[in-house]
């Protein structure tokens, strides 16, 4: 790593995978290559194991702060000690708050640098047999974060547009998404619409809709598929 002498650097490895056999090749290289790992005591044993084995240095979040908030300014003060520091972080990937922790570091001038393990919603497609991509022609996936009504739906006029995986943060904003597509749910009939859960996919159909008061929604563990009818 190429770092001024006074540079700092923070690099959030984001997992949802709580297994050092899952973690990428370059990930285990970030952590043996930094002067300290911050990583939550929680995790699998031979996990945690494999991480003190693997870095120079191991500090549980748990030692520095159990606030969210607070554990990033406490990784902050690290810094007066450390030059490079790797986050071992176990989210919901891509759609959480590792964002918003890149935010904070960038914002207190810190260089950060953004790891993504192997995504939970495509294990969870593949496993449904609901593939992201197709090896046999060009295929292409497109991210939403926050729900644009008017955007996403000019998205679907467009055609050819692959697959769309699309964040929805609460039940309240998964109806309002089922009344304002309610055409293309069931009459056009031109797209597919998967809800992707904690460990299943979900098709919404008319037997959804007529049961969607009984669902049960978890938070920040929800997004859609959306693609195309062929």
């Amino acid at each position: 790593m190429n770092l001024s002498k006074n540079k700092k650097k923070i690099i959030i490895f984001d997992t949802y995978l709580d297994d050092y056999k899952d973690f990428t090749l370059e990930s285990i290289d970030k952590i043996r290559s930094s002067d300290c790992l911050v990583v939550s005591k929680n995790i699998k044993k031979k996990t945690l194991e494999f991480c003190k084995e693997n870095s120079k240095k191991i500090i549980t979040e748990e030692i520095l702060s159990k606030n969210k908030l607070n554990l990033w300014n406490e990784i902050l003060k690290l810094f007066g000690s450390y030059k490079i520091i790797t986050h071992l972080s176990f989210h919901n990937d891509l759609f959480d708050e590792s964002s918003e922790e890149e935010k904070f570091f960038k914002k207190n001038h810190i260089e950060t640098e953004r790891l993504l393990n192997v995504l939970s919603f495509v294990n969870i497609l593949n496993a449904n047999k609901h593939f992201l991509t197709n090896r046999n022609k060009n295929s292409s996936v497109l991210f939403i974060n926050k729900l644009k009504i008017a955007e996403l739906k000019k998205t679907l006029q467009s055609r050819g547009f692959g697959k769309i995986i699309l964040r929805i943060s609460s039940k309240e904003e998964l109806n309002y998404f089922l009344k304002q597509f309610k055409n293309e749910i069931f009459t056009e009939k031109k797209y597919r619409f998967n809800l992707i859960l904690k460990n299943k996919t979900l098709y919404i159909n008319c037997e959804f809709i007529k049961n969607f008061k009984k669902f049960k929604f978890h938070n920040n563990l929800n997004s859609l598929l959306i693609e195309e009818n062929v």
